[in-house]
C-alpha cells in the first residue's frame, strides 16, 4: 500500500513471519557503496496531533537495505545496531548539509 498525500510516503511492509508493519518513508542512505530506506513506524495526522499534546517519544526508525534480484528490488532489515547508526549518521550528515537540519 502506498500513500503519496501531502507529500508523505506511507506503506507496508511485511516482515519474516508474515506481520504486516505499516511505517513512513524517512529516505535514503548510500553507505559503503550499499542503499538503505528509512522508515518510521505510521502514525496519523490525528496521531500525531494527539501525541503533540503528551510528552514526545524518541522517533523509532527501521532502516533496510535496498537490494534487487533479478531487477526486483528487495528490502531487507538491518537488525545491526552499529550498522543502523552508521547509516542514520549518514543519513542526518546529509539533512544537515541540505540545511534541512533545523
Amino acid at each position: 500500500m502506498a500513500n503519496t498525500d501531502n507529500n508523505k510516503s506511507d506503506f507496508l511492509l511485511t516482515d519474516e513471519n508474515g506481520k504486516d508493519i505499516h511505517v513512513n518513508l524517512l529516505g535514503f542512505a548510500d553507505y559503503e557503496e550499499k542503499v538503505y530506506v528509512l522508515c518510521a513506524p505510521y502514525k496519523s495526522e490525528e496521531e500525531e496531533d494527539a501525541g503533540a499534546k503528551k510528552k514526545r517519544k524518541p522517533l523509532r526508525v527501521i532502516v533496510l537495505r535496498l537490494t534487487y534480484e533479478e531487477g526486483e528490488p528487495k528490502f531487507s532489515f538491518v537488525e545491526d545496531e552499529d550498522l543502523c547508526a552508521r547509516v542514520l549518521d549518514v543519513y542526518y550528515d546529509r539533512l544537515l548539509d541540505e540545511g534541512l537540519g533545523g
